[in-house]
């Protein structure tokens, strides 16, 4: 694995400690943002994990494609079913308090 993407993913993981279940964090979600917010911040998001997974020289057939990201963001966190999904709700939130959407 990519060490960048080692590091960056590794970020996001830490931030993740705070026990926070996916049910509480869509909560927080859905109370601190509007629908339209929401669905940007997917779409942000999915185009985070095209940066991360550098999409740009990826395999022939998947070079500027977005097919696959979640599945591969999914691998990578095998460990923990959840973890994808409550990665990309606190992308969602920080990005939101950090005034990115």
């Amino acid at each position: 694995m990519d060490s960048t993407l080692s590091l960056s993913l590794g970020t996001q993981m830490e931030k993740l400690s705070t026990g926070d279940s996916i049910v509480l964090l869509e909560a927080k979600l859905k109370q601190q943002l509007k629908p339209w917010q929401i669905e940007n911040g997917k779409v942000a998001f999915i185009n985070y994990l095209y940066e991360l997974f550098d999409r740009r020289n990826a395999k022939i057939g998947l070079t500027n494609t977005y097919t696959g990201l979640w599945q591969q963001l999914e691998k990578l966190c095998e460990i923990e079913p959840d973890l994808p999904k409550l990665v990309q709700l606190h992308y969602i939130l920080n990005s939101h308090a950090k005034g990115k959407l």
